[in-house]
């Protein structure tokens, strides 16, 4: 044999061992990145979910601190409203948007929360006429429009609204919101 030949082979072989190598080095590589970008996802889903939890934590919280304020006796028949009582169920009627609005647009995991729990904490609000009328006055008079989401907010309402009285409390006829992309 020719020694220009064997030379030729042997650097065909280096040069297929070296490419080898390189692709089982950079399968390896891929594998890595890959478990490090599913360990990086994870912990951004915590984070997620964690911020999520304290978000819900401090509206709950805000919920629970406006009815503590409210007077034992509110729910009487011969109740006669005074101002600050009024005012504060319009600040729980807000926390109440805050989390309808916090579960409707922070993904699949706060939304699950509104549809399996939180809409249920409603049902016996949507029985006190003191707290119906506050939110009705608050949209269909008052015209708040809730950062623009009064229309689906009040669906919302709706919704929980006729499981408890099978009517709407919201009627979407009374309520004046044009959208900032509103063209007339």
């Amino acid at each position: 044999m020719d020694l220009t030949l064997i030379i030729s082979i042997a650097t065909s072989v280096m040069s297929l061992l070296v490419a080898l190598i390189s692709v089982i080095i950079m399968y390896r590589s891929v594998k890595i990145s890959q478990k490090g970008l599913e360990k990086t996802l994870e912990e951004m889903e915590d984070y997620t979910i964690s911020e999520n939890l304290e978000i819900h934590v401090q509206v709950v919280n805000a919920i629970r601190q406006h009815q503590s304020q409210l007077p034992p006796n509110i729910h009487d028949p011969d109740y006669v409203m005074t101002e600050e009582v009024n005012r504060r169920i319009r600040m729980f009627w807000f926390s109440i948007f805050d989390e309808w609005f916090v579960c409707n647009t922070e993904g699949k995991f706060m939304t699950d929360y509104w549809e399996k729990y939180y809409k249920y904490g409603l049902l016996p609000v949507m029985k006190r006429p003191v707290f119906t009328q506050a939110i009705k006055k608050m949209i269909e008079v008052d015209h708040i429009t809730f950062l623009g989401q009064v229309r689906a907010f009040s669906k919302s309402l709706n919704e929980v609204h006729q499981m408890v009285k099978g009517e709407d409390l919201i009627d979407y006829a009374n309520i004046e919101f044009i959208s900032p992309t509103h063209k007339p």
